[in-house]
């Protein structure tokens, strides 16, 4: 990626930070530490909020992430926030997403199906029986690779661009609908 990480161990946790190389990043988001005055406006950006604000489907407030790859939950967990999305909660495992479903409610779900040593299966089966629409992301572009309960669910192929997830959670809120 031409960047890199350093990670500092501090007693209050874990702080990390990701440099990317220009090439894979467009722009960062405001925040405290970075007034907006100082952060480019992105066309697609706000396209993609203006095509889910847009859509027949509401913003979910709550969305549950679920991928193994720490790197790419932090970037969908951003994107979704950047769409209007109050919530997100992630997990890295079936396991620990089945143990958040017991608990929380979740509007719409973004799940990897590779999960390392074991698929998200389960996970999307949970989903589709409490009525959760649900995004399935891959880096397979063939329906082989994706298991028989997730055939039906909406699809995003990795890497995707924030206006690309816009338009699959638009579909597949506006599907449940």
């Amino acid at each position: 990626l031409r960047g890199h990480v350093t990670l500092d161990f501090r007693p209050g946790g874990l702080h990390v930070r990701l440099q990317a190389g220009s090439g894979f990043v467009n722009e960062a988001p405001a925040s405290p530490a970075r007034p907006a005055s100082l952060t480019a406006a992105s066309p697609t950006r706000a396209a993609a909020a203006a095509q889910l604000k847009d859509s027949p489907a509401v913003v979910p407030d709550t969305a549950l992430v679920v991928d193994d790859d720490l790197v790419i939950a932090i970037l969908a967990e951003s994107m979704l926030q950047q769409l209007g999305c109050v919530h997100v909660l992630t997990a890295g495992t079936a396991d620990g997403a089945l143990k958040i479903l017991k608990t929380q409610r979740v509007d719409i779900a973004l799940i990897d199906v590779n999960l390392g040593d074991h698929t998200s299966e389960r996970v999307a089966e949970r989903l589709t029986e409490m009525g959760v629409p649900v995004v399935v992301t891959t880096g397979y572009s063939g329906s082989d690779s994706v298991p028989e309960a997730m055939h039906g669910l909406q699809r995003l192929c990795k890497p995707f661009t924030q206006a690309e997830l816009a338009q699959a959670v638009a579909q597949a809120l506006s599907a449940r609908a």
